[in-house]
């Protein structure tokens, strides 16, 4: 390894931040656009979780699933459960 490419390592780690960074606001980018939207169209989401307990209410995974999705909904919108 001679003088020049020590010479570069630090432009090297440059560009390798920066494209780490790039790819960290493309996946937060990513997540805000599902979260949004999943949130536009939640109710209609909770109605079909909602239909299929009333089908089974004894699923206790579809009873998660619905209290899950509720908290999510009410942290987004800033106010407590119930």
């Amino acid at each position: 390894m001679g003088h020049y490419a020590f010479a570069t390592l630090p432009q090297q780690k440059v560009r390798q931040s920066v494209h780490d960074l790039e790819m960290i606001m493309l996946n937060e980018t990513t997540n805000r656009v599902y979260e949004s939207h999943w949130l536009r169209h939640a109710d209609r989401y909770l109605a079909l979780v909602r239909a299929a307990l009333e089908k089974d209410p004894d699923d206790l995974e579809l009873m998660e699933l619905l209290q899950a999705m509720e908290a999510a909904v009410a942290a987004k919108q800033n106010r407590p459960l119930h």
